[in-house]
């Protein structure tokens, strides 16, 4: 039987390209077993939306910053167009039973232009 936890997405499944505007990027630490935040940081966490899907919005996880928040402020409009590589996202359940969404990638490579 197939779960829904055990589907996965590519970005243009999501997005219906290959491109997003990375709207924001912060940093993302890693939490111990009680929940506490350590000062270990585990990576960043872009947030985006995608102009060719009704511009829903996402958080993209990754193990480097695509941009610096200092580079999105310059940029015009606030926003940098990027392409996801390695993109993988899924479903998975919250502790209210709920359903949330999460995606990670290799990379997201931001273009000129």
């Amino acid at each position: 039987m197939i779960k829904v936890t055990d589907i996965t997405f590519t970005i243009d499944q999501i997005a219906k390209s290959d491109t997003v505007l990375i709207t924001a990027v912060k940093e993302l630490y890693h939490y111990d077993v009680n929940g506490k935040r350590t000062d270990q940081l585990e990576g960043y966490r872009h947030s985006v939306v995608a102009p060719d899907n009704k511009f829903v919005e996402l958080e993209i996880k990754t193990s480097t910053a695509a941009v610096t928040q200092e580079q999105l402020d310059a940029a015009k409009g606030g926003v940098i167009k990027a392409k996801g590589k390695g993109f993988s996202g899924r479903f998975y359940r919250t502790r209210t039973g709920d359903y949330a969404f999460t995606a990670t990638a290799e990379a997201l490579e931001p273009l000129q232009g």
